[in-house]
């Protein structure tokens, strides 16, 4: 009842302000994303040398083309005071219906943001719960390869009430930000009933621009009612905790990221019965970042990345770790950067309860922003 009146009396406030600034209205900035691919995967037969991994024995290739992303973005602002946001996923499941906070899995995002006083910003509405270090901070459009953790997080979009301070540290007049979210539980495997997490954030700007560290924990209780869908990947795991650091270290044409995650996970196996998950997760990426422009391409790029599951009460197989190397180039066939070429290739090492076995994989895409 007092969650209700909160939201009540927050929601009349920012609509009394929206037709406020009406009269002050910019027009909107629409802009589309779009990255296709063609893969190639080839799985070793056997997890050891007595133990085979597929029935007849061989390897396991599979190859076809995928649309990695597909969004609509479009931004604006209200006066000085009002912003907005909204994404649309056009590579979502449309015939899903709708969670249970309402929205559906198409609407990554929408949210109004209001200038509360000159350093702090409310938001509210569908938002990205900040979480993942560096690499959950980076557009999905420059993400070729996610840890483990990092694909699940990436999904993190809840609705909820989010507030951002902006401050500096003594003797340093670069902007550091801090920010506190109240929203949803991840909905995890299936619809559940609502319960609120929470989340806080700090990312900024050290060193005269030589790191950009941030900080995220986030607190997600237990939902009353069991997940609906049995799981046992922690893509689809609801996440109970989230602790995530990470920092980029500026060159002068590149960049490195590196970030470390930890999450506890839980939910139903394909037996019917609860299980819980601890991950931890190292992820190291190195990126060249020309700052003259036009961009001279190929641009290399690599990353790193040791993704590793602690507890499972799960009897079948279940990830014991992941370790995977990638590396690729990035093309530029326009000066304005609109259009984007890419080629890299990934070896995996799975570690599993009854062996071990290695992946590899080959990617070309096109991503294109309009």
């Amino acid at each position: 009842m007092f969650r209700s009146i909160i939201y009540s009396q927050i929601s009349i406030f920012l609509i009394w302000g929206f037709f406020q600034q009406v009269h002050a209205q910019d027009y909107p900035e629409v802009d589309l994303e779009f990255r296709t691919s063609f893969q190639i995967q080839t799985q070793d037969a056997e997890y050891d040398a007595k133990t085979l991994k597929f029935d007849d024995g061989k390897e396991q290739t599979r190859l076809g083309f995928r649309l990695d992303r597909g969004n609509v973005n479009v931004r604006g602002g209200l006066g000085e005071a009002f912003s907005y946001r909204l994404r649309l996923s056009l590579d979502a499941n449309l015939d899903e219906s709708g969670h249970a906070d309402g929205t559906q899995s198409s609407l990554e995002y929408f949210f109004v943001e209001y200038r509360v006083g000159t350093d702090l910003d409310l938001k509210i509405g569908k938002q990205f719960v900040l979480q993942g270090g560096r690499e959950g901070m980076n557009n999905g459009l420059d993400v070729y390869r996610y840890s483990i953790q990092g694909e699940r997080i990436q999904d993190l979009y809840e609705v909820g009430l989010g507030l951002i301070q902006e401050f500096r540290f003594r003797g340093n007049e670069v902007p550091q930000y801090g920010v506190l979210q109240l929203v949803n539980q991840p909905q995890g495997n299936g619809k559940s009933d609502q319960n609120l997490g929470y989340n806080a954030a700090w990312y900024g700007v050290l060193g005269s621009g030589l790191l950009e560290p941030t900080l995220q924990v986030g607190f997600f209780p237990k939902k009353s009612e069991k997940p609906v869908d049995s799981c046992s990947d922690l893509k689809c795991l609801v996440p109970e905790q989230l602790i995530s650091a990470g920092t980029r270290l500026n060159f002068a044409e590149a960049y490195l990221d590196l970030d470390l995650i930890h999450g506890s996970y839980y939910g139903i196996s394909p037996a019917n019965k609860s299980i819980e998950r601890e991950a931890s997760t190292v992820a190291l990426e190195y990126r060249i970042d020309p700052k003259t422009k036009p961009v001279q391409s190929p641009i290399p790029f690599a990353k790193w990345t040791y993704d590793m599951v602690s507890e499972s009460r799960l009897n079948s197989a279940f990830l014991d770790y992941r370790n995977e190397i990638s590396a690729g180039i990035e093309v530029y066939p326009t000066t304005d950067e609109r259009l984007r070429i890419h080629a890299l290739g990934a070896f995996q090492n799975w570690k599993v309860n009854a062996g071990a076995f290695n992946q590899y994989l080959l990617n070309m895409g096109l991503s294109a922003r309009f």
